[in-house]
C-alpha cells in the first residue's frame, strides 16, 4: 500500500505545473472530500443519516458534498 506521502506526490505529480498554489490546493481538497465521502457512504452502508453522524457532519452538508461530487 502506498503511503500518505507518496500518494500526495503522485497526485501532485498528475496535476498541471501551471496551476496555482490556491487551484493546486483547490483540487486536492476536491480529491479528499471526494475520497471520504465514498468511504465513509460504504461504510455506513449507504445510510446517508449515519454516515453525517459518524462524521459528525450535518447531513445537509454530506448530501451537498455527495451532489459536488457526482460523476
Amino acid at each position: 500500500m502506498m503511503g500518505k506521502q507518496e500518494y500526495l506526490e503522485s497526485f501532485l505529480d498528475e496535476l498541471d505545473s501551471t496551476l496555482s498554489y490556491g487551484e493546486t490546493k483547490a483540487a486536492l481538497v476536491s480529491e479528499f472530500e471526494r475520497i471520504y465521502v465514498v468511504r465513509l457512504l460504504r461504510t455506513s452502508g449507504g445510510n446517508l443519516s449515519l454516515a453525517a453522524r459518524s462524521a459528525r457532519m450535518d447531513r445537509k452538508h454530506l448530501h451537498d458534498l455527495l451532489n459536488k461530487h457526482a460523476k
